[in-house]
């Protein structure tokens, strides 16, 4: 897991890349992005899963390029206000 950049809260954002690391002209490359919505803990979760399976499978030509959490303000804030006892 590489760190990607940073979120508008300055929390840092991660991202995996599998597959080829020389990408050549034949190379076709999926993103997986989750974790957008904070209260969709569940997508993240399927999101690992997945990422777990793709290490270990082999991908030819194909890269594959995995943000998990592309959303850690919000699900810094929904934490938050889940133990403060506020819900939605």
């Amino acid at each position: 897991m590489t760190q990607i950049g940073r979120s508008a809260c300055d929390e840092p954002l991660f991202g995996v890349h599998l597959g080829p690391s020389a990408p050549s002209e034949r190379t076709r490359t999926t993103v997986v992005v989750s974790g957008l919505h904070p209260m969709e803990w569940i997508g993240i979760e399927t999101h690992l899963s997945l990422l777990e399976r793709l290490i270990h499978a082999d991908l030819g030509d194909r890269a594959i390029i995995c943000i998990p959490l592309a959303n850690p303000d919000g699900m810094l804030r929904v934490e938050d206000h889940l133990r403060a006892g506020r819900r939605r």
